[in-house]
Order: structure tokens, then sequence, then C-alpha cells
């Protein structure tokens, strides 16, 4: 159904993929199919729609950016390099998707799972982003990946016992080294792990070493 005014005229815009520069038009469309055609044509022209997708980059929309960005990030050789524009972007939004198609290329093609590991002052800057969405984002990116307690720890010091889908990224992100990630916390909080946030994430966490401290919070008398 289309709802309008008596006097209105519908109109069916126009739209060619013939060129890079009119599927980078076609990518802003609100209509899926015409999206997934544009797509398929910039994603096969590769390096060569990469000035038409820059084009789209600048544009004022967060959802045309990230619909560029997604194109970006699969150009060969040029991974790491968007992905990191991706990460350093003002806008929250955009670090947050930028987080979710790093995990998306990491387990489809393997790419992107070093973006972060070769670039430690943004990781550093990210672990610390004041968007609780962006972090929540790069606790989920964590899952799999090596060596994470650091920065697992750092993400953690920072669930205040009341956002749930927080405590819930950091679940799922530290799967599988719960330990090591329950140890490095431990070492950062020291006896300040008694807190709303602190007493969630022992109660959340799989390692068998957080029974002594969900022992404490049971027998604690306030």
């Amino acid at each position: 159904y289309r709802v309008a005014p008596a006097s209105a005229k519908a109109t069916i815009p126009t739209v060619s993929f013939a060129t890079t520069a009119e599927a980078a038009i076609a990518l802003k469309s609100p209509n899926p199919a015409t999206r997934y055609i544009a797509w398929q044509k910039l994603r096969t022209a590769g390096a060569e729609a990469e000035p038409e997708l820059l084009k789209l980059w600048a544009d004022t929309n967060p959802r045309v950016r990230s619909r560029a960005l997604f194109l970006l990030a699969q150009i060969k050789g040029r991974e790491n390099i968007h992905l990191t524009a991706g990460l350093s972007d003002p806008d929250p939004q955009i670090r947050t998707a930028t987080f979710r198609l790093i995990r998306t290329l990491t387990r489809s093609r393997g790419l992107a799972s070093s973006v972060l590991e070769t670039n430690q002052a943004l990781a550093a800057k990210l672990v610390k982003d004041p968007s609780p969405q962006v972090r929540r984002e790069m606790a989920l990116s964590l899952h799999g990946a090596k060596d994470i307690a650091p920065m697992w720890a750092a993400l953690a010091q920072q669930h205040d016992g009341k956002d749930r889908w927080y405590l819930e990224a950091l679940g799922i992100g530290a799967a599988g080294q719960e330990d090591a990630c329950l140890t490095a916390w431990l070492a950062a909080v020291g006896e300040k792990w008694n807190t709303p946030g602190g007493r969630d994430i022992v109660w959340r966490l799989r390692s068998p070493a957080t029974a002594e401290y969900l022992a404490k919070i049971l027998t604690d008398q306030a």
C-alpha cells in the first residue's frame, strides 16, 4: 500500500548500473533489490570502484557511509587501511559497524584480524571508548582471538553493573579463555572486585576459579 495525498503522482526513479559512478548512486537507494545489484557491481569492480566509494564514505548519512565502508574494506590490499579509518571515525555508529564488519570478514575470508594487533595505539584508545556500544562490540570481537586477557580486563573494569548487554558481550568475548581473563581482571581490580559490576562478572564467567568468589558473595552479610 502507498499512502499519499490524492493529488500526489508516484514516480519510479530511473536507475542505471552501467558505471561504478552510477552503481554508487544506486547504493544509496532505499530499495534493497536496487542496493543488491549496486553492491554486486561495486564489489566486482574492486579497486576501480574505490574513488566512487570514497565519495560515499564522505556522505553525511551514517547508513550510506557504512554501506561504502563494507565494500571499501573488501578491496584487496586495502582492507586494513579502510578498517582503521572506520575504527577511528568520530561517529560511534561507524565504529560499531566497523567492529561488526571485522568479525564478518574474519569469519568469512580470514581478513581484518590483525587491525588492532598492528595498531596498538588505536586499540588502547578503543578500549576506553566513551560509547558503551562500541566497547560492547570490541568485547565481542575478542571471541576466538589470541592473548585477549589484558584487553578484556580493561573492558571489564568499565562494567558498572547496569548494562546487561555489556556483561553478555564480556562473557561471549571471554569464552574459552575465562581463566586467563579472570586472572587479568582480578590483578587489575585487586580487593575492589566486590562491586555490583564485579559480582556480575564473577557470576557470568564460566571459570572454575569463580566458585571461591561466588561463595564469598553468597556468605557476605552485607
